[in-house]
């Protein structure tokens, strides 16, 4: 597992390291003439995140370097999203409505959707071109990494970015159980906002887990598989989200307002079912307050790294 720091590391090297690995993976894939482009752009994006995950981790100990190479990861990532997002956005439309049973006017707005994706795609023509630039950026961001230097080493290095993304993650989800609270658990009435920012920090949560996986890997596993489900199922959010928005901004994309309304009708439910599915994973993966967290993952990185000595 290279997206993780090892015992015998300092942070700092380790740090370097997973960066530069990423770096060459995603320089590589831009590469490979015969790989799909579009494909491509989805794995140089993902690379981006993880980046953007092991930033956050060091945060503090990085100092000024993490506000201008998280901003280049974050821009870099989004400038070619267009065409994946639209594609994410069939793809959630199709599982969507597999199971129903009016196939003619679902049909419909499939085919509009499916060319709204094609109008983006051919808007972006240039593509080559942008992955070229791309390329020579990510390889001017690889000479960067060998630069970087922290603060601090050890755990302190680690601390405070892990604690501050899980008590940001923290304070999302009591939002939403206050919501809860007003009214009825999973309700897809709550501000997407916040379903959108837990999404985020349970995403980064995850990476974080994954850079921490060798201190136990027994308890750590436990953490890491419960918030890569709890991820996929705020990501399958997010996309009914990001579908709902542009049914409703590009209505006259897609026929009759009754065509929409149903669909729409249709991302409610199944809003309202994934939000009720979430809700109690996040509770329990956030169960404990943020310094409490902190003090038990630095317990458990001591007696890893004091281990055989």
């Amino acid at each position: 597992m290279a997206y993780c720091i090892r015992k015998k590391e300092f942070v700092a090297d380790a740090v370097r390291r997973v960066a530069g690995e990423q770096l060459d993976k995603a320089i590589t894939e831009l590469k490979d003439q015969q790989a799909d482009r579009h494909q491509t752009v989805h794995q140089v994006r993902k690379r981006c995140k993880k980046l953007r995950g092991l930033l956050r981790l060091v945060r503090p100990a990085l100092g000024e370097t993490y506000r201008s190479e998280n901003a280049f990861f974050r821009d870099l990532a989004g400038d070619l999203s267009a065409v994946r997002d639209a594609q994410s956005v069939l793809d959630c439309f199709v599982q969507l409505t597999q199971r129903e049973s009016d196939g003619g006017m679902l049909a419909s707005i499939r085919q509009k959707l499916a060319g709204r994706r094609r109008r983006i795609a051919d808007s972006q023509m240039n593509l080559a071109e942008r992955l070229a630039d791309m390329q020579d950026k990510l390889c001017e961001a690889r000479q960067r990494t060998r630069t970087w230097q922290l603060s601090d080493d050890g755990f302190s290095a680690i601390e405070t970015g892990l604690r501050k993304t899980y008590a940001r993650a923290r304070r999302v989800l009591m939002r939403l159980r206050q919501g809860c609270a007003a009214g009825s658990e999973g309700d897809s009435t709550f501000p997407d906002a916040d379903w959108h920012d837990l999404r985020k920090s349970v995403k980064y949560h995850w990476y974080h887990m994954r850079l921490l996986h060798r201190i136990w890997p027994e308890m750590v596993q436990v953490r890491r598989r419960a918030a890569k489900k709890l991820g996929d199922t705020l990501g399958d959010d997010h996309d009914l989200s990001v579908l709902s928005s542009i049914l409703t901004a590009e209505s006259e994309l897609f026929g009759s307002a009754e065509e929409a309304q149903f669909c729409l009708t249709l991302i409610d439910r199944r809003r309202e079912q994934l939000h009720g599915k979430a809700l109690p994973v996040a509770k329990r993966l956030f169960a404990e307050n943020p310094r409490g967290f902190a003090k038990v993952f630095r317990k458990y990185w001591r007696e890893w790294k004091g281990a055989g000595r």
